[in-house]
């Protein structure tokens, strides 16, 4: 007969496969318990054995310093802004886009991956409360609420007021000394302005240095880089756009940065709300103005003309063109900026330089 305790001794395979179940039990668990002891003991001697005690260290350190690399994890709210952080960024890391703003900020439908993307986001750079209106609330209930960075309250950035839709007349359309306007009220498309994107882009590079040392050289001679090339756009738009003094229509009022940088004469909105279609009376005033003025070009907003336009045309010689302030149609990236800002430039010169006969020509088919 076997001696008490004698069981722990047997072969491990002949006690699984002939011992009852409680006895098998018993002894796995003692030769899992032997086992795993044995393997920590293992490496414990292996860490503090003087020969590969430096190599584990330099292991350690290393994995250590890997991690402490990590790129900054930047989230930039909608593409015109996305654009300038990504080419400030170029070389050190990539800023990702919040797509539930990026396509409608002032109306934007989050989903939850946008929200896990801003809890997760190092630095949040974002307009301001003016634009993407859903921001702040979240911002109230962060743990970290700095990390938000509202690129309209950017040192040197010149915000205007909201316009009325109504018509200036076009001898004192230039000549208005705005007011300074806040961040909640002003109008949000400041962008449109090269003399803002300088702005955003050297508070973009502060912003980035602050939090990646690392990369400071890299930020600066990429801030540098891109605003030399804000510069040359805009002595470029300046030559392609002066003298345009035609009066023209916008259907929202989204562009007056870059009408004033580049004294073009707009003459009203026919809506403030680009949402709210303009009643039958602000048709018949937007229509006495197209007709009275000789205006030949309406601009609209991106990505579908609306449907009144039908109505403002109908028997005069207006044209109607499409803008985009926000790059819908353009794909997200460093050069997004740039070429939403030349397309700008094309689609006014294009239609403001069209000969008059051309127009009077369209208007009579």
């Amino acid at each position: 007969m076997m001696a008490a305790g004698s069981w722990f001794y047997l072969d491990v395979n002949t006690a699984v496969t002939t011992w009852p179940l409680r006895h098998r039990n018993q002894i796995m668990l003692y030769y899992n318990i032997t086992l795993t002891t044995r393997i920590f003991m293992s490496f414990f001697k292996l860490f503090f054995n003087r020969k590969r005690l430096l190599p584990c260290l330099a292991l350690l350190f290393t994995m250590q310093s890997v991690c402490a690399g990590t790129e900054l994890n930047v989230l930039v709210s909608i593409k015109p802004l996305h654009a300038l952080v990504a080419a400030v960024m170029q070389g050190a890391g990539e800023p990702a886009l919040l797509p539930g703003a990026s396509q409608s900020p002032h109306h934007a439908s989050l989903r939850p991956s946008d929200y896990r993307k801003i809890a997760a986001a190092d630095i949040v750079f974002w307009a301001g409360p003016a634009l993407e209106v859903f921001l702040p609330a979240i911002i109230e209930r962060s743990s970290d609420p700095a990390r938000f960075i509202a690129l309209m309250q950017a040192d040197g950035v010149q915000l205007l007021p909201l316009r009325s839709r109504h018509y200036h007349p076009a001898d004192d359309a230039h000549h208005h000394d705005h007011k300074p306007a806040s961040a909640k009220s002003a109008d949000p498309h400041f962008w449109l302005s090269p003399g803002n994107a300088k702005h955003i882009v050297n508070a973009v590079a502060a912003t980035l240095i602050q939090h990646d040392g690392d990369n400071a050289e890299r930020y600066r001679q990429n801030r540098d880089r891109v605003l030399q090339q804000i510069e040359d756009l805009h002595q470029s738009l300046r030559r392609q756009l002066q003298n345009l003094n035609r009066p023209f229509i916008t259907y929202h009022d989204a562009y007056q940065y870059f009408e004033q940088t580049y004294h073009l004469n707009r003459l009203a909105s026919v809506t403030r709300n680009e949402e709210t279609p303009p009643g039958i009376k602000q048709l018949r005033q937007i229509k006495k103005l197209i007709e009275t003025r000789q205006v030949h070009c309406l601009f609209y907003e991106a990505p579908r003309p609306p449907p009144v336009l039908a109505t403002l045309r109908k028997n005069t010689a207006l044209k109607t063109v499409e803008l985009d302030a926000i790059g819908l149609r353009l794909p997200a990236g460093d050069t997004l900026w740039f070429r939403l800002m030349n397309k700008l430039g094309d689609n006014f010169a294009q239609c403001l330089k069209e000969p008059l006969k051309a127009h009077l020509n369209k208007g009579a088919k």
